[in-house]
């Protein structure tokens, strides 16, 4: 699955209540925060040849279910901390059919994500081949041509209104004068620019086992196989992304316990406060992600007035797998 501020592909945040109290400033959450792990680093295996082992499991019919949280808080320069947007979400995930694109196949992930009322649904195109697990790069809220079932989201556009204005009232109450309340949304434009961006690169799919070969033109490379500590690869070259594996983890999820790789997302376009991480099961696929961003505020004579600080954090819950994968 992707995100959907991405998977995410038009919403970057659902629609959700705001909350108005004060909280102490916290360090960035940890897998174990997201109640995704216990810390335990495993014993890598011996890296695989291009003909190894490492697959995504690809079998129609795989469904996963995540519990998604996304949060934003203002840091003052005086320390304290100001929430600004909290929202919970559900995700349903499921590979539901092959379409061809170019001569090519590809497994279609259907993801719906609900708030409330509210649902956002994205398509998936995902194929791979010993080399890596690659994604077609078009348009995911565009329903295949495989489709089965009736479009239910249709109200992205809205749900984007609903936000944007929830979160202007949310900073115009928190600005002291109209200059501060320009710096807050000047901030907050480009906390949106940075998770926009990250929307096509960042998160997993599913894929179609086919023959070794790695990326064709027009496609997003997700994982390079074999994952190992220390493997790195570009997700896209313009603008640039890049992940790196940084080792093995036990994690204790509502799911079970789950042997993991950490991937680590890196950009042009992060800064040094930010961090983005996602976690893939030895034989569950994608099971959670930590996308960790802050951005300065600063007056109209540049200087500091405070940081945005956000955390989109998505746990797996459930799984109902056909077919594992095998990494």
């Amino acid at each position: 699955m992707r995100i959907p501020f991405a998977h995410l592909t038009v919403v970057l945040f659902l629609a959700a209540g705001l909350t108005g109290c004060s909280a102490e400033r916290k360090s960035m959450p940890t897998a174990a925060d997201a109640s995704l792990s216990d810390g335990r680093i495993i014993a890598d295996g011996a890296p695989e040849g291009a003909g190894g082992q490492g697959f995504y499991p690809l079998e129609l019919g795989n469904h996963w279910t995540f519990e998604r949280r996304f949060t934003a808080v203002f840091l003052e320069a005086d320390g304290s901390t100001t929430p600004v947007y909290d929202a919970t979400t559900s995700i349903e995930a499921e590979l539901v059919c092959v379409e061809m694109l170019n001569g090519r196949s590809y497994v279609v992930e259907h993801d719906v994500e609900t708030y409330g009322p509210d649902t956002f649904e994205q398509w998936v195109r995902m194929r791979q081949d010993a080399s890596g697990l690659y994604e077609a790069d078009v348009a995911t809220n565009t329903p295949p041509s495989c489709a089965t079932r009736p479009n239910r989201g249709g109200g992205p556009q809205r749900i984007h209104e609903d936000r944007d204005a929830q979160i202007a009232e949310r900073l115009a109450a928190v600005a002291s004068s109209p200059g501060e309340l320009s710096a807050l949304q000047s901030a907050w434009d480009r906390i949106r620019e940075r998770h926009e961006a990250l929307h096509g690169v960042v998160g997993p799919g599913v894929g179609f086992l086919g023959k070794a070969g790695g990326p064709e033109s027009g496609e997003i490379t997700r994982l390079r196989y074999s994952l190992h500590t220390g493997q790195s690869w570009t997700i896209r070259e313009d603008p640039e992304f890049t992940s790196e594996d940084e080792g093995g983890e036990a994690l204790h999820t509502p799911a079970g316990a789950i042997s993991v790789r950490r991937i680590r997302v890196d950009s042009e376009f992060f800064g040094p406060g930010d961090r983005v991480v996602f976690w893939f099961g030895r034989h569950e696929g994608f099971v959670g992600l930590n996308a960790h961003t802050e951005v300065i505020a600063t007056d109209v004579n540049g200087n500091p007035i405070g940081t945005f600080v956000t955390d989109d954090i998505i746990n797996l819950v459930g799984l109902d797998l056909v077919g594992p994968g095998r990494f």
